[in-house]
């Protein structure tokens, strides 16, 4: 993704190798600020800070202009980077399900930028916490695992079809397991699924006479 001009009278290329899509999946709009976004490189087996100035565009593109820019690309080589993107009440899953971003970086020469063709995507699922519109339904609950311990990140979802289309309404837990589901779609029996690792868990409820209740779903 190329992000700026020329620099001064050289053939110099601004350019990020990195390009992720930051996504609320509610909205489907970029995440709501503030954004933290840590960028840390591969050293060994450990991960480290590295400090490097971000962008993000209004359309939700992240991007790290002139990231392994380098006169003598050959001696750099390539590194792995990982971008962890903190945003309020949402939580940031790749689709590998890890909470963060992870990709490698070629060294390039300053007139030949490695570019990526397309987007890495960087999803943000509500939280419990997260402010959504007026007049949206909403189902209240908890995820746990078969010992009662609460269960982080679990995959909260109910699914339906409206006029031949399949919606899927879908959230993250908290580090107390506790979730809000939207069911926009949801009318009179409703499955609401729980999954995390391999591990499932389902209700039925009834919409809306149910809404009022506070869920529990149990992982086994």
């Amino acid at each position: 993704m190329t992000v700026g001009p020329l620099i001064a009278s050289e053939r110099r290329t601004s350019a990020s190798p990195i390009w992720i899509r930051l996504r609320d999946a509610f909205s489907g709009r970029p995440p709501l600020g503030p954004l933290d976004v840590t960028l840390e490189r591969r050293t060994g087996a450990t991960w480290t800070p590295f400090a490097y100035p971000h962008q993000v565009s209004p359309a939700g593109d992240l991007a790290f202009v002139n990231l392994g820019r380098s006169a003598n690309p050959a001696a750099v080589g390539s590194f792995d980077v990982r971008v962890t993107v903190v945003a309020p009440n949402l939580i940031a899953e790749a689709p590998n399900g890890d909470p963060f971003a992870t990709t490698t970086v070629t060294a390039w020469e300053p007139d030949a930028p490695v570019v990526p063709a397309q987007p890495d995507v960087l999803e943000f699922f509500p939280a419990p916490g997260y402010s959504y519109p007026a007049g949206v339904p909403l189902l209240g609950g908890r995820v746990v695992e078969s010992n009662g311990a609460p269960a982080p990140r679990a995959r909260v979802f109910s699914s339906t079809t409206v006029l031949g289309v399949p919606r899927t309404e879908e959230v993250r837990t908290d580090a107390d397991g506790r979730f809000r589901l939207p069911l926009r779609w949801a009318a009179g029996a409703t499955d609401v699924e729980a999954a995390l690792a391999g591990r499932t868990a389902a209700n039925t409820i009834s919409v809306p006479a149910d809404l009022s209740t506070t869920q529990l779903l149990t992982l086994t």
